[in-house]
C-alpha cells in the first residue's frame, strides 16, 4: 500500500536541507520563526518581549493558545529556544534603529 503524502511529508522531503531546514535548526523552529515574522500583532508582541519564554507568555495571556496555527507548541521538545531568543533580539535592534533613523 503506498503512503499517502501531506502537506508536512512534502516540506520534510523537499524542503530539510540536510541538518538544517530553511536557516533554521529544525522545521519546528523554522515555523515558530517563519510565523512571527508574517503576522504584524504577533511580531509586535515578540518585539515586547525580551526572550522566548517572555513573547510565550505574551502571547498566552493575549490569545490563550500555546502553539502556531499550525499546531506547532512552543514547548516541543525540538524547538530549539536558543535560536529563537536570539531572533527576538534581532527583532528588538531591529525595531530599535527604525525609530531613531
Amino acid at each position: 500500500m503506498a503512503q499517502a503524502l501531506t502537506v508536512d511529508s512534502l516540506i520534510y522531503q523537499n524542503l530539510d536541507f540536510g541538518d538544517k531546514f530553511q536557516g533554521s535548526t529544525n522545521y519546528e523552529t523554522w515555523n515558530i520563526s517563519l510565523w512571527i515574522d508574517n503576522d504584524e500583532n504577533i511580531r509586535d508582541l515578540a518585539i515586547k518581549s525580551i526572550s522566548f519564554f517572555d513573547f510565550v507568555l505574551k502571547y498566552f495571556n493575549t490569545f490563550y493558545e500555546m502553539q502556531t496555527n499550525d499546531g506547532i507548541s512552543f514547548f516541543d521538545y525540538r524547538v530549539n529556544v536558543d535560536e529563537l531568543d536570539e531572533k527576538i533580539k534581532e527583532l528588538r535592534l531591529e525595531d530599535y534603529w527604525n525609530t531613531i533613523n
